[in-house]
């Protein structure tokens, strides 16, 4: 007679009496069924084989193939070519816009630093820096990138940037200088750092 217990012997002794085995003792069933190595089923007592299903595949292999199955991919990322350039410039002595750096036909400049030097006592002046061909750096004020004070006999510079982090003018637009106010009587020393972009 199969027992009324619905647990594990319960179910063991089902699969015994199915198999028609009639003489199993109590330790075979409660021992842990062996795993049959061969065919990928559990092994019931008595040395006999539980028959799995044709076609498929417990958890444990079928999660073990998608691990398996996965691939680890690697991805190049070509960054933009960067190459630092410093143009030297004399300034004039006026208040008429001054072309500090023309980009490259197509490109753009990215302003790293600049700074303006006075070798010859002068006097204090402003200096404003922007892009684009405005008279003045009101003109276009989202094209405005410093005003520098320079003192009597010494220098002034802008932030320096970081890489692709200073500011960008527009395709071939280019970088402006002029002085504010009364203008010098000597000439300045304008140092330019930029990068020339596409």
């Amino acid at each position: 007679m199969i027992p009324t217990n619905k647990g594990i012997l319960g179910r063991r002794w089902a699969a015994v009496a199915a198999l028609g085995i009639v003489s199993v003792t109590a330790v075979e069933l409660y021992a842990p069924r062996p795993r049959d190595k061969r065919h990928g089923a559990y092994s019931l007592p008595g040395g006999h084989r539980r028959p799995g299903r044709n076609g498929h595949r417990t958890a444990a292999q079928m999660t073990s193939q998608r691990v398996s199955s996965q691939r680890t991919h690697s991805v190049n990322v070509r960054r933009r070519a960067y190459v630092a350039q410093v143009n030297s410039h004399d300034s004039n002595t006026s208040n008429t816009r001054d072309t500090l750096v023309t980009p490259s036909k197509g490109r753009r400049i990215r302003l790293l630093r600049v700074r303006v030097i006075q070798e010859l006592a002068a006097g204090c002046h402003l200096w404003e820096l922007y892009f684009g061909t405005g008279a003045d750096i009101t003109i276009n004020p989202d094209n405005a990138i410093d005003i520098l004070d320079i003192p009597d006999l010494g220098e002034a510079s802008t932030r320096t940037f970081l890489r692709e982090e200073g500011p960008r003018g527009l395709r071939d637009e280019v970088l402006s200088g002029r002085w504010l106010g009364t203008p010098p009587t000597t000439v300045h020393k304008v140092i330019v750092e930029y990068s020339d972009e596409s």
